[in-house]
C-alpha cells in the first residue's frame, strides 16, 4: 500500500485514486519472487496506469518524464527485504506543477513471505482449503416475521419469528494456494454433486491479526470468477468467489 505525504483537496483525492488503483493492479505479485523480473514487470504495469492517467490531464508535465517516474529496484529495496519477500517501489507524480512530484511509496508481498494470506483483509478456511481475500460482503442473517393471528389483542398485532435467512457470501478479489482444490469443489455443484462443507472466515484488523471469526455450515459454492491456475503451480487469483450458507454464527 501507498504511504505518502499529502496535500489537502484534489491532490489529496487524486493519490487515494492512485493508491487503490496500483493495490488491485498488483496484487499477483504474491504469486512471483521477488527478484529482477517482477520488478521490471511491476514497473510496466505501473508505468502503463500513470500514462493513462497523464493523458486523461489528471498530471501536469508535456512529457512523461514531467508527469511521473516509477523505481523499483534494488535501491527501493534491501536486501533484508528481498528475502523476506517485501517488494518496495517508489513513484512519483505530479499534481500540480510540471517535475513538482508528490512522492508515493509502493509495497507487496512476494511469495517469499512467510504467510502471503495475512496481505489480505480475511482469511478464509474451508475443510482445510485456504484463500485470502481482500473484500467479504454478506454476513449477516434475517428471519421472516410472522403475524400472531391467535394471541393478537385489539390495539396491537403480536409479532412472531419465522425461518431464519443467510444471505450468500461474496469473497473478492483473492489468492489461494489451494486452487485445484476448490475448483474441484466449484466444479461438482456444476456437475450436479453439490458437496455442503463447513468453513470459517476470520477478518483480520489493520496490523493483519485476527479481529473476527465468522463460522458457517453447510456452505457449497455458487460462483467463481477469476483467472486460470497459474503457470507454475497450484496458485491462482480469484476475483470474485459467491458461497451459498445455511447456518452462520460468530465465535465468541
Amino acid at each position: 500500500m501507498p504511504e505518502y505525504l499529502v496535500p489537502s483537496g484534489y491532490v489529496r483525492r487524486l493519490l487515494i485514486f492512485v493508491e487503490q488503483s496500483i493495490d488491485r493492479g498488483i496484487q499477483w505479485v504474491v504469486f512471483e519472487p521477488n527478484s529482477e523480473p517482477t520488478w521490471i514487470a511491476v514497473h510496466q504495469s505501473i508505468t502503463n496506469f500513470l500514462r493513462t492517467v497523464w493523458r486523461s490531464g489528471a498530471l501536469m508535465g508535456t512529457t512523461q518524464e514531467e508527469a511521473f517516474f516509477v523505481r523499483c529496484d534494488r535501491t527501493t529495496m534491501t536486501q533484508d527485504d528481498i528475502d523476506n519477500g517485501r517488494l518496495i517501489g517508489l513513484i512519483g507524480i505530479a499534481p500540480v506543477k510540471p517535475a513538482e512530484f508528490v512522492i508515493c511509496r509502493i509495497s507487496q508481498k512476494t511469495i517469499e513471505a512467510e504467510n502471503t494470506l495475512t496481505s489480505f483483509n480475511s482469511i478464509v478456511d474451508i475443510h482445510g482449503m485456504r484463500a485470502g481475500f481482500s473484500e467479504v460482503e454478506g454476513l449477516d442473517t434475517a428471519s421472516d416475521v410472522l403475524r400472531d393471528v391467535e394471541r393478537s389483542e385489539d390495539i396491537a398485532v403480536r409479532k412472531l419469528p419465522g425461518k431464519r435467512k443467510y444471505t450468500s457470501i461474496t469473497l473478492k478479489r483473492g489468492y489461494t494456494r489451494d486452487a485445484k482444490e476448490l475448483w474441484a469443489w466449484r466444479k461438482k455443484v456444476m456437475d450436479g454433486k453439490t458437496q455442503r462443507l463447513a468453513g470459517a472466515i476470520t477478518l483480520l484488523n489493520e496490523a493483519h491479526r485476527p479481529a473476527l471469526t465468522w463460522e458457517f455450515s453447510d456452505c457449497w459454492p455458487s460462483k467463481w470468477e477469476g483467472p486460470a491456475l497459474h503457470a507454475k503451480n497450484n496458485e491462482v487469483a480469484i476475483e470474485e468467489m459467491e458461497i451459498c450458507v445455511e447456518g452462520l454464527v460468530l465465535r465468541t
